[in-house]
């Protein structure tokens, strides 16, 4: 990183997420046209009366100040091609929707992020980059939170377009749910950066959302009570979340305490899954979780998996019982042991996001990739 007087200056991250140079500004190249041909026929083969079909895309970091602008055009486009096609019913974002900046940038970000969805039927979740908190903490190191972006101002910028569609969006809460009542599927979303909007003595953000992966009382409340309450046998859900935050299962209670919301998450699902006793009780005062639920007593639909980013990875995992699909990167390049997905200019390998059908007859999940990685199939 530069000095912080570099950041004060130029008002956004210069390193990082960076993609390679383009050889054309063209925002629907021939390449990225025959790759969704293909996408398409791919998809297509796998639908039938018993499936269900929706994109996920995830992990933009758009920055106005690279070439991403042309980059995302070239996946919304894609998405918009496949969908004129192949019924898909929407499109989950999966968090971290824009690059570092000062509060005015990332707004901008934002904005422009919501002229490129007009006319894409979207539902987002909130993701650890996006509130912004690292700014303050690691770019200009102040004792402030002037470019902090609170829930509210979040639901502002990116979410306030779900109540024109039927979704009601909890108060100060970025999570929520919307039903397929013809398939008798339920979708939810959820918030595993849920901290509280404290600010500390000093004026720093006491929870920033970079670093801390929790869900609130009220919202595990809601998710408990009212998300995985059903009338009726037959119901299918399907979780949406940023992060599954791996391994986190493996660390001991009272150690990395920044992740227990995902920890409480794990359990919540999984005995959901099994019918069984959620008896649990994570940290103390203001972000104490605590559950107490007896999933033996309900009708529960049967759950499908959760679709998570963050990673930047192509990776199936299964905790609880559950199975967590997570998705590479969509927009930046980013090299590194961990990121497993190739990018390159001038192929369709340039732009990544899923198709996902699941068969609920058979139990299969089929996630078609369109551009870089590969396709992949999931049984549950």
């Amino acid at each position: 990183m530069k000095d912080p007087q570099f950041y004060l200056e130029c008002g956004y991250e210069d390193t990082g997420y960076v993609s390679p140079n383009l050889t054309s500004s063209d925002i629907y190249p021939d390449y990225i046209e025959q790759e969704v041909m293909e996408t398409v026929r791919s998809v297509q083969e796998k639908q039938t009366y018993n499936t269900i079909t929706f994109g996920f895309m995830t992990d933009l970091h758009l920055a106005l100040t690279y070439n991403h602008k042309v980059r995302m055009q070239r996946n919304l486009n894609a998405y918009k091609e496949i969908c004129k096609r192949a019924q898909v019913d929407f499109l989950a974002l999966g968090g971290d929707y824009t690059n570092e900046g000062c509060k005015a940038y990332k707004s901008d970000c934002y904005r422009q992020l919501r002229a490129y969805f007009d006319g894409i039927d979207y539902y987002p979740v909130n993701g650890n980059h996006d509130d912004g908190s690292i700014w303050d903490t690691s770019y200009i190191k102040v004792n402030g939170h002037d470019n902090w972006l609170s829930h509210d101002e979040l639901y502002r910028l990116f979410y306030n377009h779900l109540p024109q569609k039927g979704i009601k969006v909890a108060e100060h809460g970025l999570y929520y749910y919307k039903n397929d009542n013809l398939s008798k599927t339920r979708y939810v979303f959820l918030d595993t950066n849920d901290t509280p909007d404290t600010i500390n003595e000093d004026g720093t953000v006491k929870y920033p959302g970079q670093c801390n992966f929790k869900m609130s009382q009220k919202q595990l409340d809601w998710l408990v009570n009212d998300a995985l309450s059903f009338d009726e046998e037959g119901w299918s859900v399907i979780f949406v979340g940023h992060s599954v935050f791996r391994n986190v299962d493996d660390i001991p209670v009272g150690e990395g305490d920044s992740f227990e919301g995902i920890r409480i998450l794990h359990d919540i699902l999984g005995s959901y899954k099994s019918g069984a006793v959620c008896n649990v009780c994570y940290g103390e005062d203001e972000i104490k979780q605590e559950v107490n639920v007896d999933f033996s007593k309900r009708i529960r639909a049967d759950v499908v998996a959760m679709f998570v980013g963050d990673h930047h990875a192509d990776a199936v995992e299964e905790y609880r019982g559950i199975k967590y699909i997570l998705t590479a990167n969509s927009v930046t390049y980013y090299t590194g042991e961990s990121y497993q997905v190739p990018r390159a200019d001038g192929d369709k390998t340039e732009i990544l996001f899923d198709i996902v059908t699941v068969d609920k007859k058979d139990r299969t999940i089929y996630v078609t990739r369109m551009g870089a990685g590969e396709d992949r199939v999931v049984e549950y």
